[in-house]
């Protein structure tokens, strides 16, 4: 079987006229922490990503600019949990030209 491919995959839901996907989804009523809307979470790793973030510290951050996905699968205490959303930030930063 062969991996599937963008255009192979179904198409995304529709979303206003003019409103990218995700963009569409945020922001959630009651969540102060950052854009969230639709189980995503936007900027993690900078403008334009967007990411699942799980409990304990497990992450998977996608970056369309970098046609990236970073994954974390790891356990960090609540007391701790800005720790890894900067290590992404910073491991997705050297992916990047200047």
């Amino acid at each position: 079987m062969n991996a599937p491919t963008r255009e192979t995959l179904a198409p995304l839901p529709a979303q206003p006229a003019g409103v990218p996907w995700p963009t569409a989804a945020w922001q959630q009523a009651g969540v102060e922490e950052g854009p969230y809307g639709a189980y995503w979470w936007l900027g993690l790793a900078g403008p334009g990503s967007f990411s699942a973030n799980g409990y304990d510290g497990q992450y998977t951050v996608v970056v369309p600019e970098l046609d990236m996905v970073v994954v974390r699968h790891g356990k960090t205490p609540l007391d701790v949990k800005a720790n890894p959303k900067t290590w992404i930030a910073q491991v997705v930063d050297c992916f990047r030209s200047d």
